[in-house]
Order: structure tokens, then sequence, then C-alpha cells
């Protein structure tokens, strides 16, 4: 399995969130800064 830096997780993290605030997610979802 690949490991992830700090950064790629980070930018994962924004990607998500940008979806989830543009309602393109619609179930609540957690993610942890970092």
């Amino acid at each position: 399995m690949r490991e992830y830096t700090a950064e790629e997780l980070i930018q994962f993290e924004e990607e998500i969130a940008e979806l989830f605030n543009n309602g393109k997610i619609r179930s609540p979802i957690h993610l942890y800064y970092g």
C-alpha cells in the first residue's frame, strides 16, 4: 500500500471539504486537518 505525505493528505482533505461545501457530497464526513 502506498504511503501518503502529510501534504498529500491535507490536499485530499481540502478537495473533499470543497466538494462537501458545494453540495456535491450529501452525507456528513469527518476529516481531521493534518
